[in-house]
């Protein structure tokens, strides 16, 4: 069992120094203290953490947002009209109503 990499016989060695440093009167307090510090420090990094997903959240949504409309505007490259016109050669791939070659058709019958 390892807390923090501490195991069995160093936490003794911890228990055993605090209680020599603080004597067997103070030692239940200063233990209180520190389960009261984990816990408030193991609430602080809930926090901390909850706040950073959510922000990196909203900029992942952000990037994807500003990657979608850069497609918009840009025209399609030559490779993906050439793997384009190769899905449409081929009887098995599925249709995409979005691909530049549906779309110069649209456009050619306006």
């Amino acid at each position: 069992m390892d807390i923090f990499g501490i195991g069995f016989p160093e936490l003794v060695f911890i228990l055993v120094i605090a209680l020599m440093v603080f004597g067997p009167s103070r030692l239940p307090e200063m233990a209180g203290k520190l389960g009261r510090l984990v816990w408030q420090l193991n609430y602080m990094t809930k926090d901390i953490r909850a706040e950073w997903e959510q922000q990196f959240s909203e900029a992942m949504r952000l990037k994807e947002s500003a990657r979608t409309e850069i497609q918009q505007i840009m025209p399609p490259s030559p490779q993906r009209i050439v793997a384009e016109i190769k899905d449409s050669l081929n009887p098995l791939a599925p249709v995409n109503s979005n691909s530049s070659i549906n779309m110069a058709k649209k456009e050619a019958h306006e």
